[in-house]
């Protein structure tokens, strides 16, 4: 009974693609190169003993590795089969997958902000409820007796959300959890996920960024099918489309269908050509330009490739920017919310000293 058969994860597969064009180059046959991967990829053994029995058979190592790698990673394998260049083809997917891992981990940068305002809004929380009663408390203490408590704006302020927080916290945190559930389950589904990728797009600065990285991504798997030899461009825009989260795909469909009837790279694109609700209109600078100028000079894969630099650097510089407004953002939180209970005592304690002396004056 044949294994089921499981996608290598992104580290597998540059590893897959940068040892075995290693292997290929140093001219060892295709098939006993399959086999000396499996010491690299030992959950893939029996696939690979497989894949090397069949491609020893006479089978295209693009038939045999379905399912294992993704789709547009096998078409650009098929190309290099066609074109007897598969050395230079598996180390152009490999550069292609390790930009895939930068882009990905540029991504996940985006997580430290959030961690961080939580953990700022946590600390302001926490003082809200853990330290305004203490001090109020202890203000109301140091008033005369049989006086009635008296505060100060700020102090009364504090002391209301604390209450607020205290009483309503439970209900709040019950809704918080129930919009949370239902955000979830949306996004799930197809259209919700298209939904909520909208939403975050809509994000200043942070939906620049990841439009950027989307399209960066894409432009690298074009520009690798261009360098492998595929030839066929509209073809090569509907392999690699699945690189690309679906809120784009629109835009893309309808550059693949002016594609189909004839109209060149850049002409697809121009924004001068499109109606104003045409959603390539959105698409990033760059690549529009770096589209217009292959269509000229025929350097399409060098063109895409310094577009999806281009536009991997730019979303990096706004995230790397934002990591640090949030820092400082964080910091002036946490400050604040360590010192606001304190100014708003101290104001407490001046106002009532102040109401004392003036008492004993009168």
């Amino acid at each position: 009974m044949a294994s089921k058969i499981k996608m290598l994860s992104l580290r597998q597969q540059i590893m897959f693609a940068r040892n075995l064009g290693a292997l290929l180059s140093a001219g060892i046959p295709m098939a006993s190169a399959l086999t000396r991967l499996s010491s690299l990829l030992p959950k893939q053994k029996d696939k690979l003993a497989e894949m090397s029995q069949q491609v020893a058979s006479g089978r295209y190592l693009s038939h045999t590795c379905q399912g294992l790698l993704p789709e547009e990673i096998i078409a650009a394998i098929v190309v290099g089969e066609q074109s007897g260049k598969m050395v230079p083809v598996m180390f152009e997917i490999r550069d292609t997958l390790m930009m895939k891992v930068r882009m990905i981990k540029t991504a996940q940068s985006l997580v430290q902000p959030a961690v961080m305002l939580l953990m700022g809004i946590s600390v302001f929380i926490g003082f809200i409820l853990g330290v305004i009663p203490i001090l109020s408390e202890t203000s109301s203490k140091l008033q005369p007796r049989g006086r009635q408590t008296e505060r100060g704006m700020l102090m009364e302020g504090l002391v209301n959300l604390s209450e607020f927080l205290r009483n309503s916290g439970p209900y709040l945190m019950a809704m918080l959890a129930i919009v949370i559930v239902v955000l979830i389950v949306y996004g799930r589904t197809p259209q919700g996920r298209i939904t909520m990728f909208s939403w975050v797009l809509k994000v200043p600065f942070l939906g620049s960024a990841i439009k950027n990285i989307s399209f960066a991504l894409w432009a690298r798997y074009l520009a690798l099918m261009w360098r492998a030899g595929y030839s066929d461009m509209p073809k090569a825009i509907g392999i690699t489309m699945k690189s690309i989260p679906a809120v784009f795909r629109e835009g893309v469909v309808r550059y693949q269908a002016d594609m189909v009837l004839g109209k060149g790279l850049g002409a697809a694109c121009d924004p001068e050509r499109l109606d104003p609700s045409d959603p390539r209109q959105q698409w990033p600078v760059f690549l529009q330009v770096a589209l217009q100028i292959s269509e000229q000079t025929m350097e399409t894969d060098d063109q895409l490739t310094t577009a999806s630099v281009y536009l991997l650097e730019d979303a990096e510089t706004t995230i790397n920017r934002m990591v640090e407004f949030s820092k400082i953002f964080v910091l002036i939180l946490v400050a604040g919310s360590a010192a606001l209970p304190i100014i708003a005592y101290m104001f407490e304690v001046v106002t009532m000293v102040g109401n004392t002396l003036s008492g004993h004056m009168r």
